[in-house]
Protein backbone atom coordinates (compact mmCIF):
# COMPACT_ATOMS: atom_id res chain seq x y z
CA UNK A 1 0.00 0.00 0.00
CA UNK A 2 1.31 3.18 -0.96
CA UNK A 3 2.08 5.85 2.11
CA UNK A 4 -0.06 8.71 2.41
CA UNK A 5 1.33 12.51 1.65
CA UNK A 6 0.23 14.85 4.55
CA UNK A 7 2.80 17.52 3.59
CA UNK A 8 0.58 19.80 1.86
CA UNK A 9 -0.90 19.87 5.52
CA UNK A 10 -0.63 22.58 8.16
CA UNK A 11 0.62 22.05 11.44
CA UNK A 12 -2.80 23.32 13.00
CA UNK A 13 -4.66 20.65 10.68
CA UNK A 14 -2.84 17.74 11.31
CA UNK A 15 -3.49 18.34 15.06
CA UNK A 16 -7.40 18.45 14.33
CA UNK A 17 -8.06 21.57 15.74
CA UNK A 18 -11.41 23.03 15.12
CA UNK A 19 -12.84 26.32 15.83
CA UNK A 20 -13.94 26.80 19.35
CA UNK A 21 -12.07 23.93 20.36
CA UNK A 22 -11.28 24.55 24.25
CA UNK A 23 -7.41 24.17 24.05
CA UNK A 24 -4.73 23.96 26.81
CA UNK A 25 -0.53 24.24 26.50
CA UNK A 26 1.61 22.25 28.73
CA UNK A 27 5.04 23.23 29.07
CA UNK A 28 6.51 20.42 31.05
CA UNK A 29 10.23 19.59 29.07
CA UNK A 30 10.51 22.49 26.91
CA UNK A 31 8.12 25.86 25.48
CA UNK A 32 5.95 25.12 22.57
CA UNK A 33 6.83 27.41 19.63
CA UNK A 34 4.93 30.90 19.57
CA UNK A 35 4.09 30.36 16.25
CA UNK A 36 2.23 27.16 16.71
CA UNK A 37 0.66 28.51 19.79
CA UNK A 38 -0.26 31.62 17.61
CA UNK A 39 -1.90 29.66 14.59
CA UNK A 40 -3.92 26.85 17.20
CA UNK A 41 -5.34 30.28 19.21
CA UNK A 42 -6.01 31.36 15.68
CA UNK A 43 -7.91 28.46 14.83
CA UNK A 44 -10.19 28.10 17.58
CA UNK A 45 -10.94 31.77 17.68
CA UNK A 46 -10.75 31.76 21.55
CA UNK A 47 -8.64 31.93 24.47
CA UNK A 48 -7.24 29.48 26.22
CA UNK A 49 -9.11 26.94 27.94
CA UNK A 50 -10.74 28.31 31.36
CA UNK A 51 -9.07 26.06 34.32
CA UNK A 52 -12.53 24.50 35.07
CA UNK A 53 -13.52 24.24 31.38
CA UNK A 54 -13.01 20.33 29.64
CA UNK A 55 -10.49 20.58 26.94
CA UNK A 56 -10.89 18.99 23.21
CA UNK A 57 -6.96 19.37 22.82
CA UNK A 58 -4.53 19.35 25.18
CA UNK A 59 -0.60 20.13 23.64
CA UNK A 60 2.12 19.11 25.91
CA UNK A 61 5.96 19.91 25.18
CA UNK A 62 7.65 16.92 26.66
CA UNK A 63 10.78 15.16 26.93
CA UNK A 64 12.49 12.59 28.24
CA UNK A 65 12.09 14.06 31.98
CA UNK A 66 8.56 14.11 31.53
CA UNK A 67 6.16 11.79 33.38
CA UNK A 68 3.99 10.87 31.00
CA UNK A 69 1.85 8.30 33.53
CA UNK A 70 0.72 11.38 35.74
CA UNK A 71 0.40 13.73 32.94
CA UNK A 72 -2.03 11.58 31.08
CA UNK A 73 -4.02 10.32 34.22
CA UNK A 74 -4.62 13.84 35.35
CA UNK A 75 -5.74 15.31 31.71
CA UNK A 76 -8.02 12.09 30.99
CA UNK A 77 -10.43 13.44 34.18
CA UNK A 78 -9.77 16.94 32.37
CA UNK A 79 -10.12 16.50 28.86
CA UNK A 80 -13.70 16.53 26.64
CA UNK A 81 -14.93 12.71 26.37
CA UNK A 82 -14.00 13.24 22.71
CA UNK A 83 -11.06 15.16 23.24
CA UNK A 84 -7.44 14.26 22.84
CA UNK A 85 -4.01 14.92 25.00
CA UNK A 86 -1.44 15.16 22.09
CA UNK A 87 2.54 14.73 23.11
CA UNK A 88 4.79 17.05 21.33
CA UNK A 89 8.91 15.64 21.83
CA UNK A 90 11.56 15.82 19.99
CA UNK A 91 12.45 13.17 17.06
CA UNK A 92 15.22 10.61 17.35
CA UNK A 93 18.55 12.01 17.75
CA UNK A 94 17.44 15.33 19.04
CA UNK A 95 18.26 16.49 23.05
CA UNK A 96 15.28 15.29 25.50
CA UNK A 97 14.05 12.34 22.51
CA UNK A 98 11.36 10.24 24.21
CA UNK A 99 10.88 6.59 22.22
CA UNK A 100 7.07 6.89 21.40
CA UNK A 101 6.76 3.10 22.50
CA UNK A 102 7.58 4.02 25.93
CA UNK A 103 4.61 6.89 25.85
CA UNK A 104 2.23 3.91 24.75
CA UNK A 105 2.74 2.10 27.52
CA UNK A 106 2.03 5.14 29.85
CA UNK A 107 -0.95 5.70 28.04
CA UNK A 108 -2.58 2.56 28.63
CA UNK A 109 -1.28 2.94 32.54
CA UNK A 110 -3.45 6.09 32.57
CA UNK A 111 -6.47 4.72 30.62
CA UNK A 112 -6.12 6.24 27.08
CA UNK A 113 -5.05 4.45 24.07
CA UNK A 114 -2.75 6.13 21.13
CA UNK A 115 -4.75 7.13 17.96
CA UNK A 116 -2.80 9.38 15.38
CA UNK A 117 0.70 10.38 15.06
CA UNK A 118 2.00 13.44 12.95
CA UNK A 119 5.00 15.37 11.96
CA UNK A 120 5.12 18.81 13.65
CA UNK A 121 8.32 20.05 12.30
CA UNK A 122 11.70 18.89 11.52
CA UNK A 123 12.84 18.06 14.76
CA UNK A 124 9.72 17.70 16.44
CA UNK A 125 6.78 14.93 16.52
CA UNK A 126 3.20 14.56 18.05
CA UNK A 127 1.23 11.49 19.02
CA UNK A 128 -2.05 11.87 20.49
CA UNK A 129 -4.15 10.13 23.14
CA UNK A 130 -8.03 9.55 23.76
CA UNK A 131 -10.35 8.17 25.91
CA UNK A 132 -11.27 4.71 24.47
CA UNK A 133 -14.62 5.32 23.18
CA UNK A 134 -16.13 2.08 25.71
CA UNK A 135 -14.93 4.09 28.59
CA UNK A 136 -16.42 7.35 27.35
CA UNK A 137 -19.42 8.88 29.17
CA UNK A 138 -21.45 8.91 26.82
CA UNK A 139 -20.87 4.65 26.13
CA UNK A 140 -21.64 4.15 29.39
CA UNK A 141 -24.85 5.84 29.04
CA UNK A 142 -25.52 3.44 26.13
CA UNK A 143 -24.63 0.88 27.88
CA UNK A 144 -27.15 1.13 31.08
CA UNK A 145 -29.28 2.02 28.55
CA UNK A 146 -29.51 -1.21 26.81
CA UNK A 147 -29.23 -2.92 30.55
CA UNK A 148 -32.76 -1.45 30.92
CA UNK A 149 -35.79 -3.11 29.09
CA UNK A 150 -37.47 -0.57 26.84
CA UNK A 151 -41.28 -0.70 26.60
CA UNK A 152 -40.94 -0.37 22.70
CA UNK A 153 -39.89 -4.21 22.59
CA UNK A 154 -42.22 -5.81 25.18
CA UNK A 155 -44.57 -8.02 23.18
CA UNK A 156 -47.45 -6.55 23.08
CA UNK A 157 -51.09 -8.99 23.10
CA UNK A 158 -53.03 -8.87 19.79
CA UNK A 159 -57.05 -10.13 19.79
CA UNK A 160 -56.42 -10.30 16.04
CA UNK A 161 -54.17 -13.16 15.84
CA UNK A 162 -55.51 -15.01 18.81
CA UNK A 163 -55.61 -15.39 22.47
CA UNK A 164 -52.26 -15.46 24.23
CA UNK A 165 -50.39 -14.67 21.10
CA UNK A 166 -48.15 -11.57 20.50
CA UNK A 167 -48.21 -9.33 18.01
CA UNK A 168 -46.03 -9.81 14.93
CA UNK A 169 -45.12 -6.71 12.37
CA UNK A 170 -47.45 -6.91 9.31
CA UNK A 171 -46.91 -9.25 6.83
CA UNK A 172 -46.19 -8.11 3.30
CA UNK A 173 -48.09 -10.52 1.48
CA UNK A 174 -50.69 -13.03 1.52
CA UNK A 175 -48.91 -15.90 1.74
CA UNK A 176 -46.68 -14.71 4.66
CA UNK A 177 -49.74 -13.84 6.20
CA UNK A 178 -51.90 -17.55 5.97
CA UNK A 179 -48.06 -18.91 7.42
CA UNK A 180 -48.05 -16.33 10.18
CA UNK A 181 -51.48 -17.79 11.06
CA UNK A 182 -50.52 -21.10 10.71
CA UNK A 183 -47.33 -20.81 12.65
CA UNK A 184 -49.27 -19.08 15.75
CA UNK A 185 -52.17 -21.53 15.59
CA UNK A 186 -51.26 -24.84 15.68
Amino acid sequence: MAERDYSHRGVVDKLGVKPGDPVVFLDLGWRLDDELRLGVLDRTGRDVADTDEPARVVLVAADVSTDAISVLSEWRSRIHPGGGIWFLTPKRGQPGYVDQTRLIVAGAHAGVVDNKVCSVSDTVSALRFVIRKADRPAAEARRSAQLKPRASLRPQMNSDVGRGSFRQRQPSSVGQRDHLYRVLRP
